[in-house]
């Protein structure tokens, strides 16, 4: 399978788990549809030094600065990162914390 193979596999195993169901309005017609097409790639930047790939155990923070988010953290093993498009990035949002349900 192609490198375009993979990525469009991939992006239907993301729909079929509705992780890229939270897409919104223009989000969806500017990010999810060209993905799907195979026009536009995601890298995904989920894993981190100190936490691997456990959500609950974010470092990465994102702080609201007006209509923008401030980043600050380490991502490692960002996916598609040398072709994508744009970044689906994993970050926690002030005053939330890590747990497991």
């Amino acid at each position: 399978m192609g490198k375009r193979g993979w990525k469009r596999a991939w992006i239907f195993a993301c729909l079929k788990k509705k992780s890229c169901y939270n897409c919104k309005g223009e989000q969806i017609d500017k990010f999810l549809w060209p993905c799907i097409r195979g026009e536009r790639t995601s890298a995904f930047g989920l894993s981190e030094p100190a936490s691997g790939a456990d959500p609950s155990m974010l470092q990465t923070t994102a702080t609201p600065d007006g209509d923008f988010f401030v980043i600050n953290g380490t991502k490692m093993f960002p996916t598609f990162a040398d072709v994508a498009d744009f970044v689906q990035l994993f970050a926690r949002l002030p005053g939330t914390r890590g747990g497991r349900a």
